[in-house]
């Protein structure tokens, strides 16, 4: 747990509400994937803020950064309702997952990529505990995978068996780029010289 302290004095009668908002930056990369609050109103004079607790292991939410168009798109949590509508009740199609052709899902699982398209950009959020178990299923060529709750970078990703993804990590934005983190939420394409698995989580 990380506890975090703070000593205020409210003048008068005033009620003031403290927040504490927890950004996830693991790998130092900076990336705003899973935000949390905690918040105390006081109502009382010149009195002090009790100290406030995170437990990193509680981290409940993923906000996605969703723009016009098409997206690729991943569920990083355990969510009690995994359809598409209920997820993402703005899409304006199908979801699509692939496997050396197009399907369409009404049901995002964890570990796999999707596309997905939307009227106008927003954020969303997908709230639930990580998903933490589990490899993604690879098939020769390319394949479209998700990502975790937290960052993960390329190089530290293993498959089974060894040293079968064949370039880089794939991403869409409205135009495709290779990166070397993966980031909650997305989908990335990859491909492979061989059937196997992704240990991903």
């Amino acid at each position: 747990d990380s506890i975090y302290t703070k000593t205020i004095s409210i003048p008068g009668s005033q009620t003031i509400e403290y927040k504490f908002w927890k950004t996830d930056t693991s790998n130092d990369a900076g990336f705003e994937g899973s935000i949390g609050n905690r918040s105390v109103i006081l109502a009382q004079a010149d009195t002090t803020l009790a100290p406030v607790s995170f437990n990193d292991e509680q981290d409940i939410l993923t906000m996605l950064n969703l723009f016009s168009g098409w997206n690729m798109i991943s569920l990083p949590r355990v969510v009690a309702n995994p359809t598409r509508t209920a997820l993402f009740p703005e899409a304006i199609s199908r979801a699509f997952s692939y496997d050396g052709m197009y399907r369409s899902q009404d049901s995002l699982s964890a570990g796999l990529g999707y596309w997905l398209k939307f009227g106008t950009a927003h954020a969303t959020a997908i709230v639930g505990p990580p998903a933490t178990t589990g490899t993604v299923h690879l098939t020769r060529g390319w394949n479209m995978i998700g990502s975790r709750a937290a960052l993960v970078l390329t190089n530290t990703i293993a498959t089974v068996p060894d040293s079968i993804v064949t370039g880089q990590y794939f991403e869409y934005d409205g135009h495709y780029s290779h990166t070397d983190t993966l980031k909650p939420g997305k989908g990335y394409w990859i491909k492979t010289n061989a059937d196997g698995e992704l240990l991903l989580f």
